[in-house]
């Protein structure tokens, strides 16, 4: 199934598309909070002079916090698919799986405070600074931001999860053979 697309600017139809899950929250219940980023990457690094005359200050802060925002949850993707790639070896120190799980979610933790800054910069462009088309597109940019911030507590929250659960039956085993003669 096609994901469906809308241009982001209202004049001009052969902008960027974006998918609107990026921009607007699913009432459909996902199975894990984890997405492809490469449409985020794209339209991110993308993005050409379609606020000028705006303020570069702010587009460039909003960009910036934009991309570390995507570096981060690539690296906790990494650092969450080895440590559940050795929570999988039943032999795997449990140490080694937390700190893993834990640094993730470090990495998940700043991602969000990164689009949160670069929702913030994009709000700081006044309607005077913008032509009208320009301003929606720094809205639309805002809210895609807040999106992906939202988007982030979720994971967060299920990667803590998931990180406390790998080592309840472990620790479970582990008591058992103590209590073993």
């Amino acid at each position: 199934m096609e994901t469906p697309t809308r241009p982001i600017s209202l004049q001009d139809s052969s902008a960027f598309e974006v998918s609107p899950a990026l921009e607007e929250r699913t009432l459909t219940p996902l199975s894990t909070h984890w997405i492809p980023l490469h449409e985020l990457i794209t339209h991110w690094t993308g993005i050409d002079p379609l606020l000028v005359p705006a303020p570069v200050a702010p587009l460039l802060s909003a960009i910036g916090h934009a991309l570390f925002a995507l570096s981060r949850e690539t690296r906790a993707l990494r650092l969450y698919t080895l440590a559940w790639q050795k929570q999988q070896q039943r032999n795997a120190p449990a140490r080694e799986t937390t700190s893993l799980g834990t640094q993730a979610i470090r990495h998940l933790h700043d991602a969000a405070h990164h689009w949160s800054r670069a929702a913030g910069a994009l709000d700081s462009l006044l309607p005077e600074d913008l032509d009208p088309a320009a301003l929606t597109r720094a809205r639309r940019l805002s809210r895609i931001a807040r999106t992906q911030q939202a988007r982030l507590w979720a994971l967060t929250e299920e990667v803590y999860s998931d990180v406390r659960s790998w080592h309840m039956p472990r620790q479970h085993e582990h008591q058992e053979q103590e209590a073993r003669p």
